[in-house]
């Protein structure tokens, strides 16, 4: 029976971001079932759909790269890997091109504001960064997801003339 090793810290942190990001999509479909069920005012009954269908797939993106991460599984890992990727990304194209809508952008009044900002906004990419790049080339990830195989029992060369 080969011993499981402890799960990296990475692989935690990982787990924790993926159930957050699960949680933050499951919102969206409350308030689009809310206005069903109620009788709300709804704009379309397609924009309805498109959006708890988008929101129901990712939601299940991530449940399902978490589920695979518990279960040391490699698509978990890769799942995972690809679904922070694609945050990361989409929350940089949203700082550098800001969306349109009914809410405000934050505005710094003060270049001190500004300044620790941005600096705050490096460091947490940066962070992200190095926690992605653990996922895919970190030793002790790899050697996690590659104890749950099993080894193959190959007897011992004989050397008999």
């Amino acid at each position: 029976m080969a011993v499981k090793m402890k799960r990296p810290t990475s692989i935690w942190v990982a787990q924790i971001l993926l159930f957050v990001f699960g949680l933050i999509f499951i919102a969206p479909l409350i308030v689009a079932f809310q206005a069903i069920f109620t009788g709300g005012a709804v704009a379309s009954v397609a924009g309805l759909a498109l959006v708890i269908a988008m929101n129901l797939a990712i939601t299940v993106l991530f449940a399902v790269a978490f589920w695979g991460m518990f279960r040391r599984k490699m698509y978990g890992r890769w799942l995972g890997f690809a679904m922070l990727s694609l945050t990361f990304i989409l929350s940089v194209i949203g700082q550098i091109f800001r969306p349109q809508g009914p809410i405000e952008n934050v505005e710094y009044t003060s270049p001190g504001q500004s300044t620790a900002g941005t600096a705050a906004q490096i460091l947490l990419a940066g962070m992200v960064l190095l926690l992605l790049y653990q996922l895919a080339f970190g030793k002790r990830v790899i050697a996690f997801f590659a104890a749950d195989e099993e080894p193959i029992d190959v007897p011992p060369p004989s050397f008999e003339a």
